[in-house]
């Protein structure tokens, strides 16, 4: 049975077709009134929201977002039209794959099934050709493979193959496995390619922009809270909720000049008196454009796309500082944050998962930073303010959970919002799609392009932990293309690589990396972590310790007893050996990290302070200094004589940082050129 079915049903009946009418057993090609997704009601009885026939099939109900895959041709895919024998050929082949006895798979993969798919039938309707007739055309169809791109030939492939394996259940396919493996032949080998690796000049300035912008708006949302409240009792007044109800068409702005009953006055000018131009003009509006002039012509929608473009930022944060994914992200609410003290580190701060059926690891935990408290809080306000006003005007429907716990990332339900059509009648914790790349939409002013360009040193980083890096998509002089998926694997490589040294202007960061190394690695805090980041996690950890011991016998590694001693250290590396490495990285057979001074060979407990604390580095016999150090070195230096200042000579503090400070030299000394 389908997951999105499972999901929602909490028995799977015996019979999974009595109950919605269809007396046939499972064959296909399915008939159209065969159900796709249904859902079970409150009363035990099981609604059919979609069906094979339909147009569309709609999950959205399964899956707490929008998400419907659209059969027949519409405006949503008019670049990829089908003639109509192929539209059956789509629908057919889209319901064995959802509901045959194959491999189970989830909404999200059918949908990631159903893009190429279409992609291909779109171009053999081009071609006047329907798809099942295309093995009489070899010519044309390595025609078509070629015009389609590589990952997604490849995908279309496996497709075919497998239609063409189950052809007698189906009655149908469209080519068979020889003229598949020729077409294969004829694409790109394809090379497993790794996430991209953020460049730590441009995390930093993407990480520093996102906390400019909250801080902007933590600043003013008392201002903002109170001209949420002024407009709400302005369309109160003007009875924007009863013209809802009796007609939804009705236009009762009270920004509309042409409603002079209503109307309240240019809204720039309350605007002004509320103080929030400024804020919303220094990110909102994009050079050329003024504040007045869209005040002028949207009213107060501005507000609402300000307010929209927070909860965006925020998420644009927390993805930054915990590894959430794009839907873990999604089912944030306002109760998310979570805390446990720790002798060590102190307070440590974790996000909960929600409950929404696309989070699989449901209430999991991420570790991150203190920094993102008041990020939910601060969104969690904005989904307050608007859950009130969809309430009050009847502009979504709101359950008691949601009115008590409101999801972050909430459509503009104010009547002066931008929602409208199906979401005013749908739950208001449907959410869309989050994806980074959409930042100019969200926040013309939110980033320089200049500044995201690719310089060569970013390229290079770039590529020494991305070896598959694409070299058109990130070439040199492009602006770096953000993704969510990237946040996640630069936070973990960040906090495995550099411990605390590698985030240059981020104290958040640099704490966080330690407690991320202590929470999943060690796991010694009694909690439901997430299962995948914390596997994430420790793969790159392992990865990270095999790739350093390949590299001990390069000259920047050296010991202060000689090279005796060093090769003695490190004579358990065979750099021919790469999976033994790993699997040694693994199985604990030797440990390697991580210090400012260096690296460490030292299993367990560091009574010294492990790599927060380098003053006994220099003379301990398990661990080796690294030359390129020496910057963080001195930056440390700096540090300690900086508190230094202000302290009572002779005070047992001024004589530890004077230690400190001597050690710290004595290593400079010894690792410099």
């Amino acid at each position: 049975m389908p997951v999105s079915m499972i999901n929602a049903i909490s028995e799977t009946p015996s019979d999974p077709y009595a109950w919605c009418g269809v007396d046939d057993a499972l064959k296909f090609p399915l008939p159209s009134d065969y159900p796709i997704v249904s859902v079970r009601l409150g009363d035990g009885t099981y609604k059919v929201v979609s069906r094979n026939g339909d147009d569309i099939w709609d999950f959205t109900e399964t899956e707490a977002k929008i998400c419907r895959i659209y059969i027949q041709n519409s405006k949503w895919n008019k670049k990829n039209r089908l003639s109509q024998k192929n539209v059956q050929i789509f629908r057919d082949a889209l319901g064995y794959f959802w509901l045959s006895d194959r491999q189970q798979i989830t909404v999200s993969t059918l949908v990631h099934m159903a893009k190429p798919l279409r992609v291909f039938l779109a171009e053999c309707s081009k071609r006047g050709i329907v798809a099942t007739d295309l093995f009489q055309y070899p010519k044309i169809a390595s025609e078509i493979f070629e015009s389609i791109t590589g990952k997604q030939a490849q995908i279309v492939i496996r497709l075919l193959a497998e239609l063409f394996a189950n052809r007698e259940n189906l009655g149908f396919f469209i080519l068979n496995p020889q003229a598949l493996y020729e077409i294969s032949k004829l694409l790109p080998g394809k090379e497993f390619e790794q996430t991209p690796y953020i460049p730590v000049r441009i995390w930093n300035y993407q990480a520093l922009r996102l906390t400019e912008f909250i801080n902007d708006f933590i600043a003013a949302l008392g201002q903002f809270q109170a001209l949420n409240d002024h407009l709400v009792e302005i369309y109160r007044n003007c009875g924007y909720a009863d013209a809802r109800k009796s007609d939804r068409s009705r236009n009762v702005s009270p920004f509309n000049q042409s409603n002079k009953e209503q109307y309240v006055g240019p809204f720039a000018e309350i605007a002004r008196a509320f103080d929030i131009d400024k804020v919303v003009e220094k990110w909102m509006v994009a050079p050329g454009r003024s504040f007045d002039t869209i005040c002028g012509q949207s009213g107060p929608r501005i507000i609402s796309s300000y307010l929209t473009a927070v909860t965006y930022v925020g998420l644009l944060y927390l993805a930054n500082f915990s590894g959430m994914r794009s839907d873990e992200l999604l089912s944030l609410a306002k109760n998310s944050v979570i805390t446990e003290e720790d002798k060590d580190f102190g307070t440590i701060y974790f996000l909960q998962g929600g409950t929404t059926k696309t989070v699989v690891d449901k209430e999991a935990l991420w570790v991150t930073t203190s920094f993102s408290e008041k990020v939910v809080d601060v969104l969690a306000q904005i989904s307050l303010m608007r859950i009130a006003c969809a309430a009050e005007f009847g502009r979504g429907i709101v359950d008691d959970d949601e009115a008590l716990n409101p999801h972050l990332f909430m459509r503009a339900y104010e009547p002066w919002g931008l929602a409208r059509g199906q979401a005013l009648n749908m739950p208001v914790s449907l959410t869309k799609v989050l994806r980074y790349g959409a930042w100019p939409t969200y926040v013309p002013n939110l980033f320089d392009i200049e500044t995201l360009v690719i310089t060569k040193d970013d390229f290079l980083e770039a590529k020494k932990y991305t070896p598959t890096l694409n070299p058109v998509k990130f070439s040199i002089g492009n602006p770096w293309p953000l993704a969510m998926h990237q946040l996640r694997r630069t936070l973990i490589v960040n906090a495995v690589e550099g411990g605390v040294s590698i985030f240059s202007t981020q104290y958040q960061a640099k704490h966080q990396s330690l407690i991320m190394t202590q929470v999943y690695a060690r796991n010694h805090v009694g909690k439901r972590l997430s299962k995948q980041m914390k596997a994430d996690f420790m793969d790159a950890v392992y990865a990270s310790t095999a790739g350093l011991a390949k590299e001990l016998s390069e000259d920047k590694y050296v010991s202060k007893y000689g090279r005796a001693h060093k090769a003695r250290l490190i004579e358990f590396v065979d750099v021919t050996q790469s999976k033994a490495l790993f699997e040694g990285a693994v199985n604990g057979s030797y440990s390697i990290r991580q210090t400012f001074y260096g690296l460490c060979f030292k299993k367990g407990h560091c009574p010294s302070g492990g790599i927060s604390f380098v003053a006994d580095c220099p003379s301990c016999a398990e661990g080796l200094g690294d030359k390129t150090k020496t910057p963080a070195l001195k930056a440390v230096r700096a540090q300690v004589a900086s508190q230094l200042q202000g302290v009572a000579p002779g005070s047992k503090l001024y004589e530890s940082l004077n230690v400190q400070i001597t050690i710290l030299s004595s290593a400079i000394n010894f690792l410099e050129p």
